[in-house]
């Protein structure tokens, strides 16, 4: 009898731990990295990763998405092409070509390689929750970009200042 206590407590121990790596292999986050000239958006699930990319990726973003691969534990990566809509953040990305299609309510709307868009416009058709600049852009187009938001009372976020951001955490 005094063994059962013991042993009923390891099997809980080790029942806990294979529940906490089940929860982990679930798991997923979406990033938007700051990267001159570049857009670089990663989203995770589980031990794997996919990272999109519009064009080729420079040295600093290989040495940048190894870094994540390492300190996140990833096992395996896949590179995709950008997508304009991402549907699990509410992302909405307006590229250099400024046409949009506005598919979801309140998104999250990226802005990448300077559009040319009257943003006002936008923020008053789409009514997005933020407005996020990546470092894809002139830095003359994100001061703009920022007082547009300011009198739009709309949540500004442009990575040259901030870093990156994750618009989605399961962990959370």
């Amino acid at each position: 009898k005094t063994a059962i206590a013991p042993l009923l407590a390891v099997c809980i121990l080790l029942g806990g731990l294979y529940l906490q790596q089940i929860q982990n292999n679930q798991q997923g986050s979406f990033w938007i990295f700051h990267n001159t000239k570049e857009t670089l958006i990663i989203e995770t699930a589980g031990k794997s990763m996919k990272v999109y990319q519009k064009g080729d990726l420079q040295n600093n973003s290989v040495h940048l998405i190894q870094n994540f691969r390492v300190g996140e534990r990833i096992q395996e990566s896949k590179t995709l092409p950008l997508q304009n809509v991402f549907l699990k953040p509410n992302l909405l990305i307006v590229d250099n070509d400024g046409v949009y299609i506005p598919i979801q309510k309140n998104p999250n709307v990226l802005l990448i390689q300077s559009p040319k868009i009257h943003l006002g416009a936008l923020i008053d058709s789409l009514k997005p929750i933020q407005i996020i600049a990546d470092g894809s852009n002139y830095p003359s187009f994100i001061n703009l970009w920022k007082e547009t938001c300011q009198q739009k009372n709309v949540r500004f976020y442009e990575t040259y200042s901030k870093g990156a951001i994750q618009l989605y955490d399961s962990n959370k």
